[in-house]
């Protein structure tokens, strides 16, 4: 008797807070049969019972399911991925303009002849300055 009452209590913890029958929770056919023939005779608590089950189980029902309208989780998608690739070409822009700017500070920014007119321009004044009487 003990283990079908335990069997009683987890059914009715498992999921919604159903009332199983003696037999539901026993598991015997022959109270099954005994209910069967209770209920052709007076079949009142029985249909209530199954009434009671079918709107708890209802209930649980209604209580997952989404409340949002159907293109909810699809317009939250798409505005996600829209975030993240807008984030991965503001990102992708500035490494590329971090790498532009370092190869622009290590690129030579006068031409050859104006780098050379500078090294002569300082080898002469250096000649000057050596050849002036102190």
């Amino acid at each position: 008797m003990a283990t079908y009452v335990d069997r009683l209590v987890r059914c009715g913890d498992e999921g919604p807070p159903l009332r199983a029958s003696t037999a539901d929770a026993a598991g015997d056919a022959g109270l099954a049969s005994l209910e069967n023939a209770r209920s052709r005779v007076n079949p009142c608590p029985y249909r209530d019972r199954v009434d009671q089950n079918a709107v708890a189980i209802e209930d649980v029902i209604m209580g997952m399911r989404p409340d949002e309208r159907p293109g909810a989780y699809r317009a939250a998608a798409e505005a996600a991925r829209d975030r993240l690739f807008g984030e991965a070409a503001t990102g992708q822009q500035a490494t590329s303009d971090a790498a532009a700017e370092a190869v622009r500070q290590v690129t030579p920014a006068t031409t050859a002849a104006q780098r050379g007119s500078v090294v002569r321009e300082w080898l002469e004044t250096a000649r000057d300055a050596a050849r002036a009487p102190h």
